[in-house]
C-alpha cells in the first residue's frame, strides 16, 4: 500500500498511514528534537534528543551543529519526516487584514499585499503566514505575514543537507509555538493580553497574544549569550566564567554582591526593553496584559520568574506544555515529563491546524518527490491496464454467454419448429422456418374454407346470385368459385342489355366490393368480395 499513490496520508486530522515526526530545534548552543508517532487520531511522543554544541571556532560553529544533527539522526527512526523552523529574528512580521477566509485564496494575492511594505526586494523573499482570526460578518480575515530573504533558507537547507537531512517543512519557530500554546488546555482558558517571551541564545524574540489572537511578534538582540557578554565586562572574567555563574545563581540572591549588582542591572535594562515592546503591542487593546510565559534557555535562568514579575507587575511563568499529555489525543511514551527546553523542537513536531499548510519550502526550495512521482506513474500504469483487461474479460465473457444463449435458443426452435409442423429438413434454422411458413399458409387456406365463417360467406354469396332475376336475364350460371376473397363467376345471359343489368345489380350488392365489366355475353366473371361480407 503506498502512501498518497493508493490513499492519501490523512484525511482531515485522521491519519490513515502512521508517520514519524522528527521536530528539530537548532541553536547556538544546542541541537534538540523530538520523535513524534502520528497513528490515526493519536500523537505519541517516542523519543528526545539533545546535543550540546559548545562555542568556538576550530572547528567552526556550523561544523559542529552538523556533527550534532549526525548523531541524532544516527539514533531517531530512519523513516522520520524531518520539520524544522526558522528563528522569528530572521523574519519581517506584517499584520494583515483580507477580503478571504479562504487560505488558497489568501495565498494567491499575499506576496502583492505585502510588496510594498518589505525593507526587501520582494524577488528574494519567501512570504508565509497564518490566520489568525476570522471575521464571518463581512467574510474576511486578519493574517500574520512573515517574510524572509531567500538566502538564510539557503544557509539552513545547506547547513541540514551536509547531515545528510532533507527536511519536508521549514517553518516559522514563533508561529510552531503559537500553536502548541493554542493547544495546552490551561491556556485555552486565557483571555486579554498574553506575552510568549523566548529567550534564546542570541535573540529574544516576544509574541503578543490577545484573546487567543496572535497579533505581533518582535525580535529583541538580547539573549543568553549577551547576557554573558556583558558581565564578562562588567566583573572582567572569561566567558566561560560568566556562563557559569549564570547557570548556578541566575537571578537568586548570593555572596557574589559584584556578580548580584551587575546581574539585576541586565536583566533590568532588559526587561525594560520588553515591557517598552509589550506596551506598544498592547496600546490599542482596552485589557491589560495579565501573563507573560517564558520559553527557551533563558526561562531556567534561576529566579527569573519572580523578577519579571515584581518588575512588570505581570504575573510570569514559564511555559507548562506537560498538560497536553492529560488527554487522549497526545501520549507521552517517555519516562518523564518533557523538560521547558523542548518546547520549541515539540512545537515543530505536532501536526496543528493553525500551521498544516505553512512551509517556507516555496518556489526553487519546493521538494521534488521524484519516487513519489514514479510510484504514482507505475500505479496508474498498472490500474489502466488492469481496468482494460477487466473491461476485456467481461466484454469476452458476456459474448460468450450471449452467443451460448443464441445457439441454445436455436436449437430449441429447431426441435419446436420439426416437433410441431413435422419437419424433415437438417437443422438450418432459415430453411425450417421457410418451411413451417409455407405449411402454415396452406393450413390458413384450407382452414379458411372449411371454416364456419368462409361456409356462412359462401350461401351468402349464392343468395345473392340466387335473387338475381335469372329468367329476365337468361342468366345460366355454368361453375362458381370462391378463393381468396374472389368469386369467380362463369356464366351467360341473353343479350348486352342483360348483361348491363347484371353488372348493374350485382354493384348495389353489399356483398360485393367491386365487378368486373365484361365485353360478351358468355363471360368469366371476377367479383371481389367486400369485407366480413359486407355485416
Amino acid at each position: 500500500m503506498l502512501k498518497n499513490v493508493l490513499i492519501p496520508e490523512k484525511i482531515g486530522s485522521y491519519y490513515l498511514v502512521s508517520k514519524r515526526v522528527l521536530g528539530l530545534d537548532i541553536g547556538k548552543s544546542h541541537v534538540r528534537a523530538i520523535q513524534v508517532m502520528l497513528r490515526g487520531r493519536t500523537i505519541t511522543t517516542e523519543k528526545v534528543f539533545q546535543e550540546a554544541v559548545e562555542n568556538g571556532t576550530t572547528p567552526s560553529n556550523q561544523e559542529k551543529i552538523v556533527e550534532a544533527l549526525r548523531v541524532i539522526m544516527g539514533q531517531a527512526h530512519k523513516k522520520c519526516v524531518i520539520h524544522t523552523a526558522l528563528p522569528s529574528n530572521l523574519m519581517v512580521f506584517k499584520t494583515l487584514r483580507l477580503p478571504f477566509v479562504d487560505r488558497e485564496k489568501i495565498a494567491m494575492i499575499i506576496n502583492y499585499e505585502i510588496e510594498p511594505l518589505l525593507p526587501f526586494a520582494a524577488s528574494d523573499a519567501l512570504v508565509d503566514f497564518i490566520i489568525t482570526k476570522i471575521h464571518p460578518e463581512d467574510s474576511s480575515s486578519e493574517v500574520l505575514v512573515a517574510a524572509v530573504q531567500k538566502h538564510h533558507v539557503i544557509q539552513h537547507l545547506d547547513m541540514l543537507a551536509q547531515a545528510g537531512i532533507d527536511p519536508e517543512v521549514v517553518t516559522v519557530d514563533m508561529f510552531n509555538l503559537y500553536a502548541l500554546y493554542e493547544r495546552v488546555p490551561t491556556y485555552q482558558k486565557h483571555m486579554g493580553g498574553v506575552a510568549l517571551v523566548d529567550m534564546g541564545f542570541t535573540h529574544t524574540t516576544i509574541a503578543y497574544i490577545f484573546n487567543r489572537q496572535l497579533r505581533m511578534i518582535r525580535s529583541l538582540p538580547r539573549g543568553m549569550n549577551y547576557f554573558a557578554k556583558q558581565v564578562h565586562q562588567d566583573l572582567s572574567i572569561s566567558i566561560a566564567e560568566s556562563f557559569d555563574l549564570l547557570q548556578r545563581f541566575g537571578l537568586e540572591p548570593n555572596n557574589d554582591l559584584a556578580y548580584s549588582e551587575s546581574i539585576n542591572k541586565i536583566m533590568s535594562d532588559f526587561v525594560q526593553e520588553i515591557q517598552f515592546t509589550l506596551t506598544s503591542f498592547s496600546s490599542k487593546d482596552t485589557e491589560r496584559l495579565e501573563l507573560i510565559v517564558l520559553i527557551g534557555d533563558g526561562a531556567v535562568i534561576k529566579n527569573i520568574e519572580r523578577f519579571m514579575t515584581q518588575f512588570t507587575g505581570v504575573r510570569c511563568e514559564s511555559f507548562e506544555f506537560n498538560g497536553l499529555f492529560t488527554s487522549q489525543v497526545i501520549k507521552n511514551k517517555l519516562p518523564s515529563i518533557i523538560h521547558n527546553s523542548f518546547a520549541q523542537s515539540l512545537a515543530n513536531a505536532l501536526p496543528s491546524s493553525l500551521t498544516e499548510q505553512s512551509n517556507l519550502r516555496q518556489k526553487e526550495f519546493v521538494i521534488t518527490d521524484t519516487r513519489t512521482f514514479v510510484q504514482q506513474l507505475a500505479v496508474g500504469g498498472v490500474l489502466t491496464v488492469l481496468l482494460v483487461g477487466i473491461l476485456g474479460f467481461n466484454y469476452w465473457q458476456r459474448t460468450r454467454l450471449l452467443s451460448h444463449e443464441i445457439q441454445t435458443s436455436q436449437q430449441e426452435i429447431i426441435r419446436a419448429l420439426k416437433q410441431h409442423f413435422v419437419l424433415s429438413q437438417d437443422n438450418d434454422l432459415e430453411e425450417l422456418i421457410v418451411s413451417a411458413e409455407e405449411k402454415v399458409k396452406k393450413e390458413e387456406q384450407m382452414w379458411f374454407a372449411f371454416s364456419g365463417q368462409a361456409r356462412s360467406s359462401f350461401l351468402k354469396y349464392l343468395l345473392a346470385l340466387h335473387a338475381l332475376d335469372k329468367e329476365g336475364l337468361g342468366l345460366v350460371v355454368d361453375r362458381l368459385d370462391i378463393s381468396r376473397g374472389i368469386l369467380t363467376l362463369k356464366a351467360r345471359v341473353k343479350d348486352y342489355d342483360a348483361l348491363r343489368k347484371l353488372e348493374k345489380d350485382l354493384k348495389q350488392s353489399p356483398l360485393f366490393s367491386s365487378i368486373e365489366p365484361q365485353e360478351k355475353t358468355d363471360f368469366t366473371m371476377r367479383i371481389t368480395l367486400a369485407k366480413n361480407g359486407g355485416e
